[in-house]
Parts: structure tokens; C-alpha cells; sequence
């Protein structure tokens, strides 16, 4: 069997997007695997035999020159930059890109580009795909890509939903009303032709095959390492940390202050050291500010490699947070973030904080494996259980082993549903 990867993001250890695409093939050999993705960066691991590469910027370019096309990329390991130049990140990171006139624009382009070139129908008659892995996004243009290399190749495609787009209340402005009807259109287009829809939880498979009809299964990302055990934490009670890694987007940055604003008042008033140390890009430069300017909040810049381990390994507890506000919480409902499964098999313990009715807490709650506070008023109870109560600290790390073991063998159940797939087994 050999699958097709199409994305944004390459596979990596650093993005994670790249992180759950690397966790959820551990079970396949990379003879087993090809990726055509769009991102503007290198894959630092050979988890697929092959890449290939075809950006935004060839795109445009290939419109009106025949010979810009895309190409094979080799993975680097000792890479793990988001960009491969300042130029590309400046494009890639302003306001403005992101704007709903500017992702029309994108889907413009990537129509009128010669994407579907003769070098990279060359590169999938070497590859001979059995499956379509497809795992879309807000931009119409993969929804583009997937269906004509189906029907140009004649093999069954698999839809990986691990963010909703399509159930999303969307903003009521014009140019966002716009993209969100039209994207609509192209999911659905997308789910009449896929032989398997594979969702991130059980609540979005529900919601999906109840609206489309369609053979949806959940599959849970897998932890990107061996499960360890309790790891002792390297400080004494009164001077331990939680550690956030991961991006601010999503309105996380609000429960992040308020997490902070909490250990601070803990900290005076029970004489602790608590901090909270977040490991974040350079996104949100105001927010950062607020962030830093709380007492008991250390910033600190994204990391990789060996720092990101150093960080890693530094942690007393873990912190997942979500928004509380609609808007936010409507946008993540149905997503289960990267980090948790990761957090689960680290050793150390979880503290989860947001509200009751999105799916990452509803995960953590059903599975009874990471210390929750679902309002503001229940803070200081989980940040003090999670930091200074041995017995139950070690309690919940054993919990949650269990279940990142349990989850650990869900890239084997993966490759068997996609084997099946191969096979003509479905649709």
C-alpha cells in the first residue's frame, strides 16, 4: 500500500500539524508514504519515502511562467525552522495575508496556477498511490487539489477532519460570509467523493456522519514517544511550574493571563513560588506584553530540538487551555489539541482549564486522567492539587499513562482502515 499525503504543513517534529501527521503514521514505513504539501518548509524526518513541494509563491509564479513549478524536497533533520526565509515569514505572519479578501485572493491563484504540472504527474507515476490521505483546511484550494488527483488517478480518498470548518459560525462581514459559503460547498464536494472520513473525536464523527451520511470513524492523535511513568518533579512544593507550549491563537491567551493572575495571588498569599512558564511564537506582540507583565508568567520564544526538550523535560505540570468566549469556543469545539496526548505521556501531571463544552475537555473529562477547571472560581483548588498533592499527582500521571497507551495504538488501527480502504472495502 502506498498513501498519498496531501497537505498544508509537512510532516515534522516541531509544527502541530507536522507532529500529529508524524504521530499518526508511526505504524507505516516510509516506502509507505509520499507527501505533496504547500507550507513553505523542509520536513526534518523521513517519515515518508518522498516529498514533494509546491508553494504560494509558485503558484502565483506559475501563472504566468510556465517553467515555475514545485519539486522534490529532501528532509533535513538538523531544520526545524517554520520558514525557510524572513521574506516568506513576514508574508506568511502579517495581518493582512490572513484577511478573508486575501484567502479568496489565495484560492484565485491556486486556480489559475499549473500546479497540476507535468513534473509532479511525474513524481505520482513513480509513486503509484493506492490512497488519497487528504487533510484539508480553510482554503479551498486543497479541497481543489484532492478531488482532481482522485479522479486523474482513480484511487479512493480518506478526509482527515481535525479542526471543523463546517459547522463554524462564521462572521456576519461580507468577504467572510462569502469564503464560508463557498468553502461549505467545497467540503461537501469533498465528503461526496470520500470513501472514509477519519475525525480527530467521536462528537465531530457524530456530527458529521449525521449531516453527510457518510462512513466516519475517530482516530486519536498517538503520543509522539514512549508512555513514560511518574517523572518526580525537580523542584520542592512551594517553587514548582506549569509549562504551556503552544500558540496563542483561539483566544488562548485569556485563560492563559487569568491562570498566571491566579498563581500570582496564590503566591502572596501562600507564600509559593508558582509560575507559569509559556513557550510561544511572536505572534501576538500586545498580548505578549500583558502576558509577560504578570508577576508569576515567564515568556519565552518558541523552541525546538534541544532547547524544545530542555523545556520539555523542566515541566512540574502541563497546561491545556481554551477560550471561554463563543466565538472561540465555537471554533475549537470539536478539536483535540496535539499537546494533550503528548501531555498525557510525559510522566508528568495535567492541568486543563476552559469550558466543559469543547471537545478537549470533554476528552480529558470522559477519560478521568488530568486535573480540570471548567470556571475561574475552580483555579486555585486544580493549580494547588496539580503542584503540591503527591498522592494525587501520581494518581492522575498513572491515569493518564493508561490512556496514552491505549492511544499509542491507533497509527496500527489507522493503517488498517486505510489498507481497507485501499482494498475497496468501503463506499
Amino acid at each position: 500500500m502506498k498513501v498519498l499525503l496531501l497537505s498544508h504543513n509537512p510532516v515534522t517534529t516541531y509544527n502541530n500539524m507536522g507532529k500529529t501527521f508524524l504521530s499518526l503514521f508511526s505504524a507505516f514505513r516510509p516506502e509507505e508514504l509520499c507527501q505533496l504539501y504547500l507550507y513553505p518548509a523542509v520536513p526534518d524526518t523521513a517519515c515518508c519515502g518522498s516529498y514533494y513541494r509546491f508553494t504560494d509563491r509558485e503558484a502565483l509564479h506559475s501563472i504566468w511562467d510556465r517553467h515555475a513549478v514545485g519539486g522534490e524536497i529532501s528532509p533535513d533533520p538538523a531544520c526545524h525552522d517554520k520558514f525557510t526565509s524572513e521574506k516568506e515569514e513576514r508574508t506568511y505572519r502579517s495581518p493582512r495575508s490572513r484577511s478573508e479578501p486575501m484567502r479568496l485572493a489565495r484560492d484565485l491563484i491556486w486556480q489559475l496556477s499549473r500546479w497540476d504540472h507535468p513534473g509532479l504527474k511525474a513524481w505520482l507515476d513513480r509513486e503509484r498511490p493506492d490512497v488519497l490521505f487528504v487533510a484539508p483546511g480553510k482554503q479551498e484550494l486543497l479541497y481543489d487539489i484532492a478531488l482532481t488527483l482522485a479522479r486523474e488517478r482513480h484511487i479512493p480518498i480518506v478526509s482527515y477532519i481535525c479542526d471543523d470548518f463546517y459547522f463554524l459560525q462564521g462572521q456576519n462581514a461580507f468577504w467572510a460570509k462569502l469564503r464560508q459559503k463557498r468553502l461549505r460547498r467545497k467540503i461537501a464536494a469533498l465528503l461526496q467523493e470520500t470513501a472514509l472520513t477519519v475525525t480527530i473525536c467521536p462528537e465531530l464523527a457524530a456530527r458529521y456522519h449525521e449531516s453527510f451520511g457518510a462512513e466516519v470513524t475517530d482516530v486519536m492523535t498517538c503520543p509522539p514517544f514512549a508512555v513514560h511513568p511518574y517523572t518526580e518533579p525537580g523542584r520542592d512544593a512551594l517553587h514548582r511550574c506549569l509549562t504551556y507550549m503552544g500558540n496563542l491563537g483561539c483566544g488562548r491567551g485569556q485563560p492563559l493571563l487569568e491562570l498566571g493572575q491566579t498563581l500570582d495571588a496564590l503566591n502572596r498569599q501562600e507564600g509559593t513560588d508558582f509560575t507559569l512558564e509559556i513557550y510561544t511564537d511572536h505572534k501576538y506582540p500586545e498580548l505578549l506584553e500583558r502576558l509577560a507583565a504578570c508577576p508569576a508568567i515567564r515568556m519565552h520564544g518558541f523552541v525546538t530540538g534541544k532547547a524544545y526538550q530542555a523545556a520539555f523535560d523542566g515541566a512540574d505540570a502541563f497546561v491545556h487551555v481554551e477560550a471561554f468566549d463563543k466565538e472561540n469556543r465555537d471554533r475549537v469545539r470539536y478539536s483535540v489539541s496535539t499537546k494533550i496526548i503528548e501531555s498525557l505521556a510525559s510522566g508528568r501531571p495535567l492541568l486543563a482549564y476552559g469550558p466543559e463544552d469543547v471537545a478537549s475537555m470533554a476528552y480529558l473529562r470522559r477519560n478521568d486522567c488530568a486535573a480540570l477547571a471548567c470556571s475561574r472560581q475552580a483555579l486555585p483548588a486544580a493549580i494547588e492539587a496539580v503542584l503540591m498533592q503527591e498522592p494525587y499527582r501520581w494518581q492522575l500521571v498513572e491515569r493518564a499513562a493508561a490512556v496514552a497507551r491505549r492511544e499509542a495504538d491507533n497509527s496500527v488501527r489507522l493503517h488498517a482502515l486505510l489498507e481497507r480502504v485501499a482494498l475497496g472495502n468501503v463506499k
